[in-house]
């Protein structure tokens, strides 16, 4: 039998192809070539036959592949940098800030606000609490006096050892008497003539200082 152009081939007539006239035992080694021009190259048929018409083997040229749109690259290469810009900083910041989720808050490195004041008589200094962080127990709580030169003239204690009765000459005054925590309004008394001018206190809730100040 003899191998036909198909009715529904593609118009190939600016292709000039030529068609070989082949037994069906030949079918597998057929090939399409272009009629000798400049322009014109070489084609092999891909695969199995693209179709068939009543019996006859249709082949169509091979088409060229598809080419890589740089401009689609660009484009993707922008806007990752852009979204790697803007998750690193977040990322960063979400790391290297505790949160909630991250580990518990730590709120020892809030700071009290104090105001020093010195006895009409000149007996006392009175170190008053103007502003507090809630739940600082006067258990948990410390007060320390030291020497200008920077040694150690009262050893840290808690609030709690002055509340009931002065104590080495530091007594605590309580607005609320019975309270377990320290409260704005709350004051020390410190005696000038163990601890006089020069000598710096620091009021500490664990490892955080929560205020401190000199004795003038």
């Amino acid at each position: 039998m003899n191998l036909g152009q198909a009715a529904n081939a593609p118009d190939l007539s600016g292709e000039a192809l030529t068609w070989e006239t082949l037994n069906y035992a030949d079918i597998p080694a057929l090939s399409v070539v272009d009629s000798p021009s400049p322009h014109s190259e070489q084609r092999q048929p891909q695969g199995p036959p693209a179709s068939t018409t009543s019996g006859v083997w249709v082949y169509y040229p091979l088409q060229p592949p598809a080419r890589t749109n740089r401009t689609d690259l660009a484009v993707g290469f922008a806007v990752g940098f852009i979204i790697a810009a803007v998750l690193i900083p977040i990322l960063f910041v979400w790391l290297t800030t505790p949160t909630p989720w991250i580990a518990p808050l730590d709120y020892g490195n809030q700071m009290a606000g104090v105001r020093t004041s010195s006895s009409v008589d000149g007996t006392n200094w009175t170190v008053s609490f103007s502003s507090t962080p809630n739940g600082r127990g006067l258990g948990l709580t410390t007060l320390e006096i030291r020497r200008p030169n920077g040694s150690v003239a009262l050893a840290a204690a808690p609030l709690s050892t002055y509340v009931a009765t002065e104590t080495n000459g530091v007594k605590y005054d309580q607005v609320t008497v019975g309270a377990t925590a320290v409260a704005v309004g709350d004051s020390i008394r410190i005696r000038t003539a163990l601890y006089p001018a020069g000598h710096r206190f620091e009021i500490r809730f664990g490892n955080h200082v929560m205020a401190s100040g000199e004795f003038l």
